[in-house]
């Protein structure tokens, strides 16, 4: 499991935002993904469409729309383009050692 480390600016009330505006809802949602999910939810960070992800994963193309549909309602992303988006700034948070970097 990932470890979070609050930004010291965040305070009021409100999950504090990470650099690359990635929210403590967003970290924590990443943590409640399968570890398939995370596998699709990381290619998608990546770049990749859904046939590469089917083929990457030996999955089909249908298999990848599923995993995709649940990344969406437990990420809140409204668009797959928005879960990508979010994933590569994700990436981005999460230290060598596994836990999430310190904001700024």
């Amino acid at each position: 499991m990932l470890r979070w480390f609050p930004c010291t600016a965040s305070a009021l009330g409100r999950a504090p935002a990470m650099s690359g505006g990635i929210s403590m809802e967003t970290a924590i949602a990443y943590e409640e993904l399968t570890a398939r999910e995370r596998e699709v939810f990381d290619l998608l960070g990546k770049g990749l469409s859904n046939a590469e992800i089917a083929d990457r994963l030996v999955v089909s193309g249908s298999t990848v729309k599923a995993h995709l549909a649940r990344i969406l309602i437990k990420t809140g992303a409204e668009t797959r383009t928005r879960a990508a988006l979010m994933a590569q700034r994700l990436h981005h948070q999460v230290c060598p050692n596994g836990q999430w970097c310190r904001c700024g």
